[in-house]
């Protein structure tokens, strides 16, 4: 019960953030779309410049980082899982904001990583419609898992440094 206000917020934030998404444009999204674009660009050698109104977009690859391909689904359901997953094993109020923060801020980088490794495979194995979204599933999954294994070793090392420290 102590971490409900947390919880309420984490989902309020989600929720609202999901709303927004639903409905943004390229241009609303620069904030994911642009580090994306730069990341692929640089694991295929394919410039992705941005085109107001339509994404990040390569002709050599035939290829829209559209908004639809943002991530932003991914970022909340990584957020979301990793707070309630974890937040509770923070004491005070403060340490649990600064839970939040930190955990949004490594959701958002894992997010822009993840969704380029996503792109770059789909653009490597082209697998069409069907096993496009199959690869989606398996990467999106794997790294959820992967983050929350992270999350849970860091925060077991962090117990047993404190233990081992007697604080």
């Amino acid at each position: 019960m102590r971490d409900l206000p947390v919880h309420a917020g984490t989902l309020a934030a989600a929720y609202l953030l999901k709303r927004h998404y639903s409905t943004a444009s390229a241009d609303d999204l620069r904030w994911v779309l642009e580090p994306t674009a730069w990341l692929t660009s640089r694991a295929t050698g394919s410039p992705f410049p941005f085109e107001a109104g339509v994404g990040n977009v390569s002709t050599e690859l035939g290829f829209i980082l559209a908004p639809e391909c943002a991530g932003v689904n991914f970022l909340i359901i990584a957020t979301c899982s990793l707070v309630f997953a974890f937040v509770h094993k923070r004491d005070s109020r403060v340490g649990k904001a600064a839970f939040v923060a930190a955990t949004v801020a490594v959701a958002y980088l894992a997010t822009v990583a993840v969704n380029t490794i996503r792109i770059v495979a789909t653009l490597r194995f082209d697998p069409g419609e069907g096993l496009h979204r199959i690869l989606g599933i398996v990467v999106y999954l794997g790294s959820l898992l992967l983050l929350h294994a992270l999350f849970r070793r860091a925060l077991e090392s962090r117990c047993s440094a404190r233990l081992s420290s007697g604080t």
